[in-house]
C-alpha cells in the first residue's frame, strides 16, 4: 500500500505566496503561478492511490480546491514545526510522504520511485540543496527529518539532514532530482524543462 501523502500549502492571497518570486515580478504575477502550481499539486492529490491529507495554511474556504482528502489546518511555527505537527496530525504512525507546491513536475509514478527505496528515510532532492518531497517510514525520525534549527530555506539543507540521520543511526537514500520554483531564474529554468507557466504581462 502507498504511503500517506501529505501536502503543505498556503492559501493564494496576492503578497502571501512566491514572495520570492514576486520579488522578481510582481504579487499578481506571483500569485498567477502559485495558483498554476496549487492546481498541479491539486491534480497530484487525486491520483494518488494512497491515503492523502492537504495541510492548510491560512483562508481554506477562498480556495474550492478539488478532491475527496482530509483537510488540516496547519500549525503556525518555522518551517521545521510545522512539517512535524502536520505530519503528525495527519498521519501519527504510518508511513508518510511529506510534500509541498513549489514543484511542477512531481508525478505520481515519480512519487512511487521513492517508495521503491527501502530506506528509513528517502529524499526527493531539489537543485538548490533542499529537495521537493520526503519519504519517512521510521516516526522516530521525524523529530530529525523537521527539526527547528535545521537550515531552513538554504543550500546546506539537505546534507545537514543526511548527516544528522546518519549520526542518529537511520538509514536515508536521495531520489530524484527536480527543479523547485522559488525565483524568476527558477521559473526560466522550469520552462526550459516543459513547465508551462502562466504568461508574463
Amino acid at each position: 500500500m502507498n504511503p500517506h501523502l501529505i501536502c503543505f500549502a498556503k492559501a493564494p492571497e496576492a503578497g502571501r505566496v512566491k514572495t520570492r518570486l514576486a520579488a522578481g515580478s510582481t504579487d499578481a504575477y506571483a500569485l498567477q503561478v502559485y495558483v498554476n502550481l496549487l492546481e498541479h499539486s491539486a491534480t497530484l492529490l487525486q491520483k494518488w492511490t494512497g491515503q492523502v491529507s492537504l495541510v492548510w495554511d491560512g483562508d481554506e474556504m477562498r480556495t474550492s480546491l478539488p478532491g475527496n482528502f482530509a483537510r488540516l489546518q496547519q500549525y503556525q511555527g518555522n518551517l521545521g514545526e510545522r512539517l512535524l505537527h502536520g505530519c503528525n496530525d495527519a498521519s501519527p504512525h504510518e508511513d508518510c510522504i511529506a510534500i509541498g507546491t513549489d514543484c511542477p513536475f512531481i508525478t505520481t509514478t515519480i512519487l512511487s520511485t521513492l517508495c521503491q527505496q527501502t530506506t528509513d528515510v528517502v529524499f526527493g532532492r531539489t537543485n538548490d540543496g533542499g529537495y521537493w518531497g520526503i519519504l519517512i517510514r521510521q516516526a522516530a525520525a521525524r523529530s530529525i527529518c523537521f527539526a527547528s534549527d535545521l537550515p531552513w530555506s538554504q543550500e546546506t539543507l539537505l546534507t545537514e539532514t543526511c548527516q544528522r540521520l546518519k549520526n542518529a543511526g537511520f538509514s536515508y537514500a536521495l531520489g530524484p532530482e527536480l527543479i523547485d520554483i522559488d525565483t524568476m531564474d527558477d521559473l526560466a529554468e522550469a520552462q526550459q524543462y516543459g513547465y508551462a507557466a502562466p504568461l508574463y504581462q
